[in-house]
């Protein structure tokens, strides 16, 4: 409804009103407000998609810790509870003291991955050449069994990083044997168990850097991430293989 109004001398004030077709206005309108829902609800799709993505990524790690933690756990709650029984020989509590040893070790190689993982996100790393003498020495120190060859050249990275990513593939190995040699040349690092050997898929998933299966999660459910971050920052490689004669081979190739 329009309305206009103007002042004539010899009719006084006049007002002119009339009434004006807005069906197109009406239908302008109407798309455009059909066109702000459905951006409306896209973009609401969009942001649930993206939070639904973050939490699981938030998710797995943490669900993955919970697994890592609750068989050394259960054990040592197992075995103090078996002592406290106190009807045992002195072999059993020999035994039962050994394991809850080994599964508090464990959970304290777990706590330093976590330490770790928090500085790689907090940037405190110190990348150097390295003397691959001095660094065999420290791998001899945690792993008495390993064989460790210098092949010659050097390393360049953060030493700590280096020898977290070495204890965590070698840990993982040689459950399945202690017969491991590591060969050291310049910026690559290759561990061979004769003695292990990983399914398909199983080696699909580690050199993907997937989630581990829940059923196959024990000693791989936090490591196996922290490996390839490390990796990731000395932008290198690292690739799980069986040998065809027999073993496994992991190689770690540095930038």
């Amino acid at each position: 409804c329009i309305s206009n109004s103007f002042w004539d001398f010899s009719h006084g004030r006049i007002s002119v009103v009339y009434m004006e077709n807005i069906n197109s206005l009406y239908e302008t309108w109407q798309k455009q407000r059909y066109l702000f829902c459905f951006l409306a609800v896209l973009l609401s799709a969009l942001l649930a998609a993206i939070l639904y993505y973050a939490m699981k990524k938030i998710y797995a790690p943490v669900s993955n810790i919970a697994h890592e933690l609750r068989t050394p756990l259960t054990a040592v709650l197992g075995y103090s509870q078996y002592i406290q029984l106190g009807n045992i020989s002195a072999e059993d509590i020999d035994f039962a003291s050994r394991q809850i040893d080994m599964q508090a070790r464990y959970m304290n190689e777990l706590i330093e991955n976590l330490l770790i993982m928090a500085n790689l996100r907090d940037g405190k790393i110190e990348m150097k050449q390295l003397d691959t003498k001095q660094f065999s020495a420290e791998i001899k120190r945690f792993f008495p069994f390993v064989s460790v060859e210098n092949q010659g050249g050097s390393l360049f990275g953060d030493q700590t990083l280096l020898i977290s990513l070495l204890r965590n593939l070698i840990s993982n190995t040689c459950r399945n044997g202690s017969n491991i040699q590591l060969k050291i040349s310049k910026n690559q690092m290759v561990i061979f168990n004769p003695d292990d050997k990983m399914e398909e898929n199983m080696l699909e998933i580690l050199n993907k850097n997937r989630a581990v299966p829940k059923d196959k999660i024990y000693g791989k459910g936090l490591g196996v991430p922290l490996c390839f971050e490390i990796v990731k920052i000395h932008h290198g490689t690292l690739q799980y293989q069986n040998v065809p004669t027999g073993g496994m081979e992991i190689t770690v190739r540095l930038d």
